[in-house]
């Protein structure tokens, strides 16, 4: 339990450009197949997911903690038009960025003070106080 890897994935997708209108509230309902050779990208009923390959051409890095990382970007990801009135039309870019971040086994927690004393210092039995002999 102590000795695996655990990994971090996290997901940003922003409207460009960067608006507080309705519209980019919301992923547009399409449906997407894209790939760039290793990652393939896929948006289906308004649930994207991104299958990552492990390899060594992925762009790989040190995040501040020193935790390798892959950190990807699709820009655009999708760019959808809103119709808003006849001949009115508005244009709104999704942006896609992508953290994996690997953290490192954690180390095997330290034994209870109590737990590795009786291992190697009291053979048998807890610490007693003979109260009768104060």
């Amino acid at each position: 339990m102590y000795r695996d890897w655990h990994v971090r994935t996290q997901l940003a997708v922003i409207a460009q450009p960067a608006t507080f209108d309705e519209r980019a509230r919301q992923f547009p309902d399409v449906s997407l197949q894209d790939s760039d050779g290793l990652v393939l990208y896929l948006v289906e009923q308004r649930k994207l997911t991104v299958r990552v390959p492990l390899s060594v051409t992925l762009p790989w890095r040190l995040t501040p903690s020193q935790y390798p990382e892959i950190f990807l970007e699709k820009l655009p990801l999708v760019v959808h038009d809103f119709n808003l009135s006849p001949g009115v039309n508005l244009s709104l870019a999704f942006d896609l960025r992508v953290w994996i971040i690997f953290h490192p086994p954690q180390p095997a927690p330290i034994p209870d003070v109590r737990v590795w004393c009786q291992k190697f210092f009291v053979p048998a039995g807890q610490f007693e106080s003979k109260r009768s002999r104060h």
